[in-house]
């Protein structure tokens, strides 16, 4: 590699300074570049690290959120390592330079990379990652980058793209999930199964087209049979379950055969409609059902593939949880239900289909001090009703690692990120080994 390349080392609040490759393809670091040690917000004394910045190589077993929000950052590069070479990825972006200061690379949002020289210290407080000094450094060096030298940032919480991006130096963005016709199916659905939008000749034309196609007599007969009385008997069945998006196909599968065997509904039309739903993956069933709609399906796909390219993965909870709140996280006082945390990210590990059932493996960065996750009791199964359908209860235990099922994952996560591997001469242009012939 020519010697003459040249990367910016810049501290967010002084001139930038120039470091130059050396022969050997590596940064040679000038030891005047400016200290980018960000300053504690509110309270907390400071105390120099002595050990060692990598006693071993990085695991994702060293990673323990503690006081700060920084799933974002503590999730992605759990991700980062579970890639092959991912561990060697972390230890080529630090450098302990032996004299007190800890040299990190990360990429700024053009991708560039930013060399950031951080004093070997943490604050005796419960707001560091717990534990692993290489955690330490990568949250003060983030928190100095991007929170122009203080740790707000990381109080604030932030979003995993970005987080790998500046681990990577590659583009991270949210999965492109393969488009479906989920949305608009359910759409459909709810206007057929509701008496007042059949009074509406746009929304009869749309049930018509979607539904019917060319069956004229099916559809005459279902507007005929969808009364006030059949609309009212549907409400009640529903109970709790408001919106199309909450409906499951056991449940409307139940409503169909109980208004055949009351007289109410033919059983030609009930087999048509339920052919529709069902062919067009309209509906999710019960928890451990193995039904699923088509962008479920579909999700599942995007976050098996990118794990197949060994991609790193990572997903956003809800903020407002499907239930009440159980508990609130430590880490920013986050709504906990069932071993989940809303307000959070996860890494995401593997994905694997039992008889038809499918799971996501995901991880808590909290970490194994604190660890907090959900099972569905022994093995996946947990009970079997009379007539053989599976039941999946949930319920909180002390693991950090754990599957989820898809529809609690659906449920739970609203945002899957996935990171783009840099190319190797990529990450050899811009590595951060500190060389002393600077």
């Amino acid at each position: 590699m020519a010697t003459s390349a040249l990367i910016p080392v810049v501290s967010p609040r002084l001139p930038s300074t120039l470091a130059t490759h050396n022969e050997n393809g590596l940064l040679a670091i000038p030891k005047t570049a400016p200290d980018t040690t960000p300053t504690p917000s509110g309270f907390g004394l400071t105390l120099r690290r002595r050990g060692a910045l990598f006693p071993h190589p990085p695991t994702i077993a060293d990673i323990k959120q503690w006081g700060l929000g920084d799933c974002f950052l503590l999730s992605a590069s759990i991700a980062v390592l579970s890639m092959p070479g991912g561990s060697q990825v972390i230890e080529e972006m630090m450098k302990d330079d032996g004299r007190g200061h800890v040299y990190v690379r990360l990429y700024d949002k053009s991708l560039a990379p930013q060399i950031l020289k951080m004093r070997k210290q943490v604050r005796i407080s419960y707001h560091h990652a717990y534990g692993s000094l290489w955690v330490q450094m990568l949250e003060a060096s983030y928190g100095a980058m991007y929170s122009k030298g203080s740790y707000e940032v990381l109080h604030e919480g932030g979003q995993s793209a970005i987080a790998l991006t500046a681990i990577l130096g590659a583009t991270a963005d949210s999965l492109q999930v393969t488009k479906s016709t989920t949305e608009g199916d359910q759409k459909v659905l709810s206007l057929l199964m509701n008496v007042c939008n059949l009074d509406n000749p746009k929304y009869l034309a749309l049930v018509k087209k979607d539904v019917f196609g060319d069956n004229d007599i099916l559809y005459k007969k279902w507007i005929t049979y969808f009364n006030v009385a059949a609309h009212r008997r549907w409400k009640e069945h529903l109970g709790k379950q408001v919106g199309v998006q909450q409906w499951k196909m056991e449940r409307f599968t139940s409503f169909l055969d109980s208004e055949e065997k009351a007289g109410n509904l033919n059983k030609e039309l009930k087999a048509f409609v339920l052919e529709w739903v069902t062919s067009r993956k309209t509906l999710s069933g019960k928890r451990g059902s193995g039904i699923y709609t088509q962008h479920q399906l579909n999700t599942y796909s995007a976050i098996e593939d990118a794990l197949r390219f060994n991609k790193p993965v990572t997903a956003h909870t809800v903020t407002q949880i499907p239930t009440a709140a159980e508990g609130r996280g430590g880490s920013a006082g986050e709504p906990m239900r069932k071993g989940l945390v809303g307000k959070h990210v996860y890494a995401v590990l593997g994905c694997q289909t039992t008889e038809d059932v499918r799971f996501i493996l995901v991880r808590n960065p909290w970490g194994e001090d604190n660890p907090f996750g959900s099972t569905y009791g022994r093995g996946y199964v947990s009970r079997t009703k009379p007539d053989g359908s599976v039941v999946l209860s949930p319920k909180s235990i002390k693991k950090t690692e754990f599957w989820l099922e898809l529809n609690d994952f659906d449920k739970w996560f609203y945002n899957v990120v996935g990171g783009e591997v840099p190319m190797a001469e990529t990450r050899a242009r811009s590595a951060t080994i500190y060389s002393d012939e600077a």
